[in-house]
């Protein structure tokens, strides 16, 4: 199996991937997240302390309203909860006006910002489920949610993909986890202790090859 046989990867989107370096299945799952979102739990609006991302529980309180600027839009909506009141915006996102209008309760991530005296969301993302959402460096022509699709389809081969390249001694002595285990936590993390477990173990990894090649050049 390739990229081509990935549900979702057409002609230019496999462009993409190659245009990022992604050549193979194995490339993909290496190529893992910059950075996580955490929304195991909710905080209220009444915790919510400016300059920090939280994680809200909402329900919708009145429509949400559609500006126009020239060629830029702002959507913005108020929301609640039991206790208080918060403004989400989306700056050029014209379509969430339908999709806000459309439920009564959202999820919602961002970062709290304060205006005029009130809390304030701007561009926060949506979120479906609880949890560590893994966050990709942006490839020009692949949606984020195809990234994610993708990544959770070649994860299905990660223990033949990605054999374990280190002795079991050394694993078991550093209390490590298997290569293919590191890649599941870092691409599906079921907490952000499986993010350090994975990135400890590759950054093991990366500084045992550095040593080595330190020592290769002494002997030279």
């Amino acid at each position: 199996m390739d990229l081509s046989n990935l549900r979702g990867i057409g002609k230019n989107r496999l462009q993409a991937l190659h245009a990022a370096g992604i050549n193979s299945l194995r490339d993909l799952l290496y190529a893992v997240p910059v950075k996580y979102r955490d929304t195991s739990a909710c905080a209220t609006i009444a915790e919510a302390r400016e300059g920090e991302r939280f994680t809200f529980d909402l329900l919708r309180e009145g429509e949400a309203k559609l500006s126009r600027y020239g060629q830029r839009s702002r959507v913005t909506c108020t929301l609640t909860d039991d206790s208080g009141r918060i403004t989400a915006c989306w700056f050029n996102q014209p379509w969430m006006r339908e999709n806000l209008n459309k439920i009564t309760r959202i999820r919602l991530h961002g970062i709290i910002t304060v205006h005029g005296g009130k809390k304030q969301l701007v561009n926060p993302t949506v979120e479906k489920e609880l949890g560590i959402c893994p966050v990709y460096r942006p490839i020009e022509g692949l949606p984020h949610k195809t990234h994610e699709d993708i990544v959770a389809q070649a994860l299905a081969y990660v223990d033949t993909l990605c054999p374990e390249t280190l002795p079991q001694g050394v694993i078991q002595r550093h209390q490590l986890c298997s290569g293919a285990d590191a890649i599941r936590f870092l691409h599906k993390p079921a907490s952000m202790e499986e993010v350090e477990r994975g990135q400890r173990r590759f950054a093991f990894e990366q500084m045992l090859l550095y040593q080595s090649a330190v020592l290769g050049v002494k002997d030279l």
